[in-house]
């Protein structure tokens, strides 16, 4: 069976109109022949989080960046602040380098409407894990903070606890949008959601 991924588990905690500082048209947010997921020292994403509701609604503000690079097995790897194991594109695929190795994530750059990406992973007893993965639109166009974002993927994350085999319970859901040249613009779930206010590209 398949481990989770890392970027799968990064969405996962992640549930636990900006001047911005961007060398990629910062009025908006287009840049298509970019990645979903820029890996480049310096690169940072500053988002704006809220949980709850009404009165109740809580805000804050969260960071990933692009903080170094590490050399394995003659490859170099990035590490950011989102994802502990480092990170790498390859064969148009993130990858992710941990105790086990190299193993692929689910991001990918030819990511279209319609594709599936399903893991599961062993868990106590009788009981399994499943992550299922589900791009529900590709190449639109998403406004987020008062900026519109171009060639942007919807993607939807299942995370759900199955006991016997068949049994299945769904723990949360989480609907992420990436942006071509820019990276995870919002994300939203009943817990948490969270919007990008301002990001650096390095070209």
């Amino acid at each position: 069976m398949k481990r989770f991924t890392i970027l799968g588990l990064v969405l996962i905690s992640l549930i636990i109109a900006a001047c911005g500082d961007s060398s990629v048209n910062p009025a908006d947010g287009n840049n298509p022949n970019g990645s979903y997921y820029p890996l480049a020292v310096g690169n940072y994403w500053i988002y704006e989080t809220e949980e709850g509701s009404g009165a109740d609604v809580q805000r804050d503000t969260i960071r990933n960046e692009v903080f170094s690079t590490v050399e394995i097995d003659g490859e170099t790897w990035f590490k950011t602040s989102f994802d502990e194991p480092p990170v790498r594109w390859e064969n148009d695929t993130l990858n992710f380098y941990d105790n086990n190795g190299k193993s692929p994530g689910f991001l990918n750059e030819n990511m279209k409407a319609g594709d599936t990406l399903y893991y599961e992973a062993d868990g106590d007893d009788d009981s399994s894990t499943e992550y299922l993965v589900i791009v529900e639109e590709s190449g639109i166009v998403e406004n987020v903070s008062g900026r519109n974002y171009s060639n942007v993927v919807l993607v939807t994350s299942t995370y759900s606890e199955v006991v016997n085999g068949t049994t299945r319970r769904e723990i949360f859901k989480l609907m992420s949008y990436w942006s071509k040249g820019i990276g995870l613009i919002k994300s939203v779930s009943e817990l948490r959601s969270f919007s990008l206010i301002d990001y650096h590209i390095e070209n």
